[in-house]
């Protein structure tokens, strides 16, 4: 290497002879960002199934109040 080489610092600790990380510090960042971005739609997936399931509950909630209101009339009706 040139005899500058080791005259210079740079700011960022990195010196002109070391080899580059730029590569592997993209990737690893690439690859938090795919891990965050999975972990979104994961979230929001489970958040819609929830949704969903609080729903499908509600309505078998209301059909079995309607079926009880029907049986206690027939069976005031019958008494």
């Amino acid at each position: 290497m040139p005899k500058f080489t080791t005259a210079v610092d740079f700011r960022s600790g990195w010196q002109f002879a070391d080899r580059d990380s730029t590569p592997q510090t993209r990737a690893e960042w690439q690859r938090a960002a795919e891990d965050a971005e999975r972990r979104m739609i994961a979230r929001k997936a489970r958040e819609q199934q929830d949704t969903e399931d609080r729903r499908a509950r509600q309505i078998r909630r209301e059909q079995a109040d309607d079926a009880l209101r029907s049986i206690r009339a027939l069976m005031g009706a019958a008494s």
